[in-house]
């Protein structure tokens, strides 16, 4: 649905703006393309840092824990980006937790929701997630439940590409 080129770039999910009086589109599930460059092997993927609600994906207002892999919903119908094989700064060294409330690492995470964007469940620090899967997507899905209640405002993310 969206497809972006250049080393570096912004992302935001329909419907996002730079304002509170909105909330996301309810009911989308597509995907967002970069074209990979020549000689980038890895892509990198942060929360805009014009603000700390520029990632809100199934999150009460005022809370900006990350809820990532089985965090966000194990039924599958929460809201939430896929990033495949993602890892903070791309180390791959068992430094991402997948669920919340357990001390299990685990080498990457996929799923990610809440109002931060991490591989750390949990945690209210935003980190680059790199992934070194190509083509380079950003899955997005968003269910039928986007109400005032929910402060749902979806993302407006930076990518890097990395080289190899």
């Amino acid at each position: 649905m969206q497809f972006h080129t250049g080393n570096t770039g912004t992302v935001r999910s329909l419907n996002y703006q730079d304002s509170t009086a909105y909330e996301q589109l309810q009911s989308t599930s597509y995907t967002t393309c970069v074209r990979q460059e020549k000689g980038y092997c890895k892509i990198g993927w942060k929360q805009s840092a014009d603000n700390q609600d520029t990632f809100k994906m199934g999150r009460a207002s005022g809370t900006y824990t990350s809820l990532n892999g089985k965090g966000c919903d194990p039924s599958g119908q929460a809201d939430y980006v896929v990033i495949p094989n993602g890892s903070d700064g791309g180390q791959y060294n068992q430094n991402c937790k997948a669920s919340p409330g357990t001390t299990t690492p685990v080498p990457s995470v996929d799923r990610y929701c809440g109002g931060t964007l991490t591989c750390v469940s949990q945690s209210t620090t935003p980190a680059e997630v790199i992934s070194n899967i190509r083509p380079f997507i950003l899955g997005v899905f968003s269910n039928d439940a986007e109400t005032t209640t929910i402060n749902n405002r979806g993302f407006k993310l930076e990518y890097r590409q990395i080289s190899c």
